[in-house]
């Protein structure tokens, strides 16, 4: 699709006019003397997947099957609901575990806490209690935070409200980025 694209807004083969969406993707495309819309222009004027009408370049790709591609995760939010995140939008900037035991894998409890944080500032602070003992419930729990919010703060509610020791929440936070002074 190396064609150059254009302003013009109707195909000159169909006379149909592109809509919104089709003009922002640089439809229609120009072909020799003549501005053609996706649907004139064939095939590869579409993903393969959806269907849905890709942009009018070289290395076009379906934004919206890209964005289906991406993993995923689910974190529980105290007194709120649930977040959706892209994982690879939200690194994770600091985490601390416990287990007992001496040696991870043999451990009945288990406990973690992770600090995930966008481009935009914005924070999530969040941790799980595990438990393989019968009767004994896991816990979740977690904070979402504005670019300006107590990430500090935040990791150490989360701790306490799923049962993990104070050393955990001591090792998440020196594990925090260092603040530049």
């Amino acid at each position: 699709m190396s064609e150059q694209a254009t302003n013009k807004e109707t195909c000159d083969r169909c006379h149909e006019t592109i809509s919104d969406v089709g003009v922002a993707l640089g439809w229609p495309v120009c072909m020799g003397d003549e501005y053609i819309c996706p649907s004139c222009y064939g095939d590869d004027a579409f993903c393969k997947k959806c269907g849905d009408v890709l942009a009018a370049n070289e290395d076009a790709k379906c934004a919206k099957c890209e964005k289906s591609n991406q993993k995923t995760r689910t974190i529980t939010i105290t007194g709120r609901r649930p977040v959706k995140i892209v994982e690879s939008e939200w690194p994770v900037i600091a985490a601390a575990k416990d287990y007992d035991g001496q040696i991870e894998f043999q451990a009945n409890r288990s406990w973690v806490v992770r600090v995930r944080q966008h481009a935009d500032g914005r924070a999530i602070v969040y941790g799980v209690f595990e438990s393989r003992w019968e009767g004994e419930r896991g816990l979740r729990g977690g904070e979402l935070l504005d670019a300006d919010g107590d990430i500090v703060g935040a990791i150490r509610t989360v701790s306490d409200a799923i049962g993990a020791s104070d050393r955990v929440a001591r090792e998440c936070i020196a594990n925090l980025p260092a603040e530049e002074i």
